[in-house]
């Protein structure tokens, strides 16, 4: 019994030393154990990182060779758009040389055109002028020479209305050239023509002083009287009491009762007639009635302007400023404006008061643009003797 208990103790004594011998084995075989999987792991972990790196380093070299390309084509790109903005500067440099160039000959050439104009305008403020002065001394001579018919007879007075009607034969060759150096204007004309009118005018000239020789004295010192009494009689008149007092302008009749029945041209050719002839009171009648019923007729300013002059002939200022008045409203583009506003002038002095012509004296000169020396004479002589206040 007791060597069996002692058997069983020995025998749980050896299974407690194997035991106990596993356990220390078991033990000491964990630790290496752990060791070496620690050991392998940090083999494929390190081997891991390596091939990871070696990728990055790959990529890194990738990435900086790409930097390396882009950054070739960058500074080719910016060396081209460098030549091309040098290409555009020296462009733009020389075409604004060129447009530099083209405005100052544009300057140039417009101070040429300026000078050239103002040369013009005096040519043409000249050219007025002596025109001004041509008409006046023209209107002078017509009413001497109108007294002159009236005293030669009706055989020179018919002469003269036929000259006047009659269609004038075809005309000379006139022929204006003006050179381009000196600016010089030159007119010519054919020989044979100058030369047949110069005859004619000495046979005018020469009938003509036969028939007015003896008359020409009683005619000088019959009109000067004439017009002193119309002068004196009309500057007495108050132009406020005339106008009240002037007579109704009666109605037009359906026919006209002093020109023929026959075409406007000849009715206006048989006014200018009786005008010429120095019926003047006909006349009169004759250019108003054409007035009347030619409306638009292309000779409506021609018998305006006439009118007003055998109205200023006969002595009817007042009336005569009304026509030309009339006149200077309707067609202020006509060339005969400046001598239509002197005889405005002319007539109010023979009617109306100092005061009033004074007046009208100062707005007259505003009707034209560039009134000639000649005119701006004239008013000036006319304002003097009206007193007017300067």
């Amino acid at each position: 019994m007791i060597a069996i208990i002692n058997f069983s103790l020995a025998l749980g004594i050896d299974v407690m030393n194997k035991r106990i011998v596993f356990l220390v084995l078991a033990g000491l075989l964990l630790p290496a154990n752990a060791m070496a999987q620690s050991a392998a792991s940090d083999n494929a972990i390190s081997s891991n990182a390596s091939a990871l790196l070696t990728r990055q380093q790959q990529r890194m070299d990738i990435l900086e060779q790409g930097l390396k390309e882009i950054r070739g084509v960058i500074e080719q790109d910016l060396r081209e758009i460098k030549l091309k903005v040098e290409q555009l500067g020296s462009s733009s440099a020389q075409a604004g040389t060129a447009q530099v160039a083209d405005l100052n000959a544009l300057r140039n050439e417009m101070e040429k055109l300026n000078d050239t104009l103002a040369m013009t305008s005096r040519r043409m403020v000249r050219t007025l002028e002596i025109t001004s002065d041509t008409e006046f001394r023209l209107l002078r001579l017509e009413k001497r020479v109108q007294t002159l018919i009236s005293l030669g007879g009706s055989e020179l007075a018919n002469a003269a209305a036929q000259q006047e009607t009659t269609a004038a034969d075809a005309p000379a060759n006139v022929q204006m050239t003006r050179e381009s150096n000196s600016g010089v204007t030159k007119w010519s004309v054919e020989e044979g023509a100058l030369n047949r009118e110069l005859e004619t005018l000495d046979a005018a000239n020469t009938s003509d002083a036969a028939a007015a020789k003896d008359g020409v004295e009683t005619a000088n010192n019959s009109a000067l009287p004439a017009d002193n009494a119309v002068s004196g009689a009309a500057s007495n008149l108050n132009a406020d009491a005339a106008a009240n007092n002037a007579p109704a302008t009666p109605a037009a009749p359906a026919e006209p009762e002093v020109l023929p029945a026959v075409s406007p041209e000849e009715q206006y050719r048989f006014a200018l007639g009786r005008a010429l002839q120095n019926d003047l009171e006909t006349a009169e009648l004759a250019f108003a009635e054409f007035r009347a019923f030619n409306k638009g007729h292309e000779r409506q300013a021609d018998a305006t302007f006439w009118l007003g002059r055998v109205q200023f002939m006969r002595g009817e200022y007042e009336k005569a400023a009304m026509t030309f008045s009339e006149f200077n409203s309707t067609y202020p583009g006509d060339a005969r404006l400046v001598d239509t506003t002197m005889w405005i002038a002319e007539s109010v002095s023979h009617f109306a008061p100092a005061e009033q012509a004074c007046e009208i004296y100062a707005s007259l000169p505003k009707l034209l643009d560039t009134p000639p020396e000649a005119f701006m004479t004239q008013f000036a002589a006319l304002s003097d003797a009206a007193k007017c206040k300067s």
